[in-house]
């Protein structure tokens, strides 16, 4: 997969049954950004392909929906467990602790404001977790 925008969404704004497709909901079944941007990892493939990754083993319960999309459908729990395989256990303190370089106070500010929004989520909701081409 090329380099992904990965962030959470409303599961609401997919179709799901693929028998409801139709060629022109194939180039625009991607839901609204909700969460912030996932970061891209120091050191993993980027987020959008460990997604992609997962669906296909079957870890995560996902799939293409769009021409240039994957959507895995997950519980808050299942965010929190993505996060800490993409980024590693704690990833809040690997950034924190990376801080005082200069080119990762970004990274530090944007792993924040995600860890905030998922946070958030509430525990009994189904969220579209989605990698999208960009």
């Amino acid at each position: 997969m090329t380099l992904c925008c990965t962030f959470i969404g409303s599961l609401d704004e997919v179709v799901w049954d693929e028998s409801q497709w139709t060629s022109a909901l194939w180039s625009s079944n991607i839901p609204h950004r909700a969460s912030p941007l996932f970061p891209f990892p120091a050191s993993a493939p980027n987020v959008g392909d460990r997604l992609y990754d997962m669906t296909q083993r079957g870890e995560l319960d996902g799939k293409m929906v769009d021409w240039g999309a994957w959507v895995a459908r997950v519980s808050k729990a299942e965010v929190l467990k993505f996060m800490d395989d993409v980024y590693g256990p704690h990833c809040a303190d690997w950034y924190t602790h990376q801080a005082k370089w200069q080119h990762t106070k970004n990274m530090v500010l944007s792993m924040q404001e995600l860890q905030a929004f998922v946070g958030s989520l509430a525990d009994d909701v189904i969220y579209a977790l989605v990698a999208m081409e960009g």
